[in-house]
């Protein structure tokens, strides 16, 4: 009885890792097909390049006007801002493609073959967001990090080994959060078919709680109406929020402490664990009902 228990467990741990290791398969041809297809439109690249770069001319002279961030930042505003560009380019641009994911694929007439063939809408959101995320990092090589230099924003020396893995743990958590969230969001389209609107006006709230255009904590003062620093203070409580913190004190060299990014560091897995979860049960729970209606390949 107990050999027999023993094998019946071998072989659900057995078919568990074939099926992972099948998912991972799956998940890495679907990105190098989509790196094919991203890297054969010359044009677009240009675009997505040209976007960067006026993003970073604009802010740069926004910065210069502004002088200093203010709140407790400790950092000038343009340094502020250009490395909260660096997060935001790096995360949006993956979450606008992976949006679109589902369209395209409708758009091409492959959505229903992809399926019918075992592979999930959660194969295919996930490895659109691989794809976008090294197309956007070997596109803003190029710009980002030569921009970042140039304007002396980055000074790695000062930056210490602990704090360094730090803000390395909070990009990839933050990255695993915005894939959650752009799965979650771009499920949306199987049941909703068109939510360009609902998912922009989601990736600008994103932005602008995370303190893309100014520091969050210039409104926590007593001065600022209740109201006002009640939705500050959440806004403190989301993932990208955390990350954007953590990515600006430390690579703009502003005022933190090693226990204060703990904590942040800490606020950030666990918000991302949650969505994580509800991305998962979100998209199994609409591809299921997409299926019972009939209306999958409907677009």
């Amino acid at each position: 009885m107990i050999s027999e228990t023993k094998t019946i467990q071998e072989s659900a741990l057995h078919f568990r890792l074939r099926w992972l290791k099948k998912q991972i398969r799956l998940i890495v041809l679907m990105t190098w097909r989509n790196l094919q297809v991203d890297f054969a439109y010359k044009f677009q690249l240009l675009v997505d390049l040209s976007w960067i770069a006026i993003d970073i001319a604009i802010f740069t002279i926004w910065g210069g006007l502004i002088g200093e961030a203010g709140g407790d930042t400790g950092l000038d505003a343009t340094t502020y801002l250009l490395v909260t560009v660096t997060f935001w380019v790096w995360l949006g641009k993956a979450y606008d493609d992976t949006i679109l994911a589902l369209q395209d694929e409708a758009s091409r007439g492959t959505i229903g073959y992809l399926v019918t063939n075992n592979i999930s809408v959660n194969t295919i959101l996930v490895a659109r967001f691989v794809a976008s995320t090294i197309k956007t990092t070997i596109v803003t090589f190029f710009i980002l990090i030569p921009s970042l230099a140039l304007f002396g924003v980055v000074d790695l020396g000062s930056i210490s080994l602990q704090a360094g893995i730090i803000v390395l743990l909070s990009f990839f958590i933050s990255w695993l959060f915005m894939l959650a969230f752009s799965t979650l969001v771009a499920s949306l389209t199987i049941v909703f078919k068109r939510i360009g609107a609902l998912a922009g006006m989601l990736h600008a709230g994103l932005k602008i709680a995370s303190g893309y255009y100014f520091p969050l904590s210039r409104f926590l003062g007593d001065d600022v109406h209740p109201l006002v620093r009640g939705l500050i203070k959440i806004s403190f409580l989301l993932p990208t929020t955390q990350g954007a913190e953590i990515t600006r004190r430390v690579l703009g060299g502003g005022n933190y402490s090693v226990a204060t990014l703990l904590t942040r560091l800490m606020g950030l897995l666990i918000g991302t664990v949650l969505m994580i979860v509800l991305a998962f049960l979100v998209v199994y729970r609409l591809t299921n009902l997409s299926r019972y209606w009939g209306t999958l390949e409907q677009y």
